[in-house]
């Protein structure tokens, strides 16, 4: 307990509000995919097609869906699904750890090819 006499659960519980209040938690978890594009480029389009870079490396059946493939299927591909799958180790890609800010910005660069 603080010395004001608020736990940090209560203080916790208030920013979480002011966030969603505010309409912050949203805001929060969009990602930027301007900032995930040179990550794409360098990681992510070794394996899957990605519109404006350079064919996969990995060589067909053995490379992931492409990002056109991944966009499209919105009934598959959700923001949470996306997010959920790249915030967690799963082959090939066992040694790929992206911080969530990048998982956020890749998620968003996948999504805005929805538009």
């Amino acid at each position: 307990m603080r010395a004001d006499g608020l736990s940090s659960n209560a203080i916790r519980a208030m920013l979480v509000a002011a966030l969603v209040g505010a309409g912050g938690a949203t805001a929060l978890a969009q990602g930027n995919p301007e900032l995930a594009q040179p990550l794409v480029e360098t990681r992510c389009a070794a394996c899957h097609e990605v519109p404006g870079m350079a064919p996969p490396a990995v060589a067909a059946p053995d490379h992931g869906p492409s990002f056109l493939e991944i966009a499209a299927d919105t009934q598959t591909y959700s923001r949470a699904w996306l997010t959920s799958f790249l915030r967690r180790p799963h082959y090939p890609m066992t040694t790929f750890i992206l911080t969530p800010v990048e998982v956020d910005n890749i998620v968003s660069f996948i999504l805005q090819l929805r538009d």
